[in-house]
């Protein structure tokens, strides 16, 4: 009996570790071909531009009013200007993000790159 309760409990977390959600979306996969060796992470020049995408990429996870798509966004920071790269799916949640990072202490302008996308447009790239 014992045998069979592991056994169960063994496949049942094997179907539930099959059933996670895709991990790469269009932002990961353009962000990756922007970046030498293919590296995803914000890029900043100094101490002070890292602690502004830290306090960017806080408030923008943080959010429950954007979608979790978000976290696939690019933040690159130069002496407190800061650019944002990738895709959302409409220009409300385009808006939304730039609002938030304009209001974030130390920013003193925000280029806003990010691309708007149908939901049906966006992909996943193979494991």
């Amino acid at each position: 009996m014992k045998n069979q309760l592991l056994f169960c409990s063994a496949l049942c977390l094997v179907a539930l570790t099959s059933c996670e959600q895709p991990k790469h979306t269009d932002n990961v996969i353009r962000n990756q071909q922007n970046m030498p060796n293919g590296m995803l992470n914000d890029q900043a020049e100094n101490d002070a531009d890292r602690a502004i995408n830290q306090k960017i990429r806080q408030a923008l996870v943080e959010d429950v009013m954007l979608s979790p798509h978000v976290k696939t966004i690019r933040i690159i920071t130069a002496n407190g200007i800061v650019t944002l790269r990738g895709t959302v799916f409409g220009e409300k949640e385009k808006n939304e993000i730039a609002k938030r990072v304009k209001g974030v202490a130390g920013v003193k302008n925000v280029d806003n790159q990010i691309e708007i996308v149908r939901m049906d447009k966006m992909t996943v790239a193979p494991e």
